[in-house]
Parts: structure tokens; C-alpha cells; sequence
């Protein structure tokens, strides 16, 4: 009796197995823009000189001109990550573990009514020797 019920014992006990994590990809995307915004400036110097010998004219004029001008840079950086993110993933069953899963069922009925009838059988011998 003993025996039986500490086989039973070992047998639920032994299947019990871990869960093992599988990674999986998925991907993540990221964008970001700069935009800047600088000016450029242009200086246009120009000159009139007019210098006559006789009867001194002497004109001399100096322009200077700025001319300013926006220029946009953007730059655009596009990542694509890809990351790694467990789960979980049943381990195939050993043959040994099928069987169990197949006819652990029955086997336990069996042991069930195996104890039931050992257990009527320790009750009638009692009352035999009672009486």
C-alpha cells in the first residue's frame, strides 16, 4: 500500500518541467529631423573713380552692399532597431510525459478504487475482530 501511494507520489511529481523564453524580433522605428536655419551674407563693394588732370574733378565713390541671404539645412536620421523580446514557449513532451498525459487518468482511478478496496478490506477485517 505503501509503495503504490509513494509511486503515485513520485510519478505527479515528476513531470513538471520549466518554461524556456524565446526571443522575438520586432522592430522599432525612429525618425528625427533638425532643421537649420543660418544666413548668408554677401558684400558687394563697388567703386566710382573719376580723376581728370586738368581743371581737377575728382570724384571717388565707395558702395558697399549687403545682401543677406536664408539658407535651410535638414537633416533626417531614420533608425530601425530591432529588439529582442522573450516569451514563452512550451517544451515538447518526452514520451514518458505523453503517457503520463495519456493514461495518467485512468491510472489514478485504478489507484483510487485500489485504495478504496484496501481501505473496505482494513475496515471489514476490523469489525470481524470486533465482533
Amino acid at each position: 500500500m505503501r509503495a503504490a501511494a509513494l509511486a503515485a507520489i513520485v510519478a505527479t511529481l515528476t513531470a513538471c518541467t520549466s518554461t524556456r523564453y524565446v526571443p522575438v524580433e520586432t522592430i522599432r522605428d525612429h525618425y528625427r529631423d533638425r532643421v537649420v536655419n543660418t544666413t548668408d551674407t554677401l558684400r558687394v563693394t563697388d567703386s566710382v573713380i573719376i580723376d581728370r588732370a586738368s581743371d581737377t574733378i575728382r570724384i571717388e565713390r565707395w558702395r558697399t552692399q549687403y545682401r543677406d541671404r536664408m539658407v535651410s539645412i535638414r537633416d533626417t536620421i531614420a533608425l530601425r532597431d530591432t529588439i529582442a523580446v522573450p516569451y514563452a514557449v512550451p517544451t515538447p513532451l518526452t514520451p514518458w510525459q505523453q503517457t503520463k498525459q495519456s493514461y495518467g487518468g485512468w491510472a489514478m482511478a485504478i489507484l483510487l478504487g485500489a485504495a478504496i478496496w484496501q481501505l473496505l478490506k482494513a475496515l471489514k477485517q476490523l469489525t470481524f475482530i470486533i465482533k
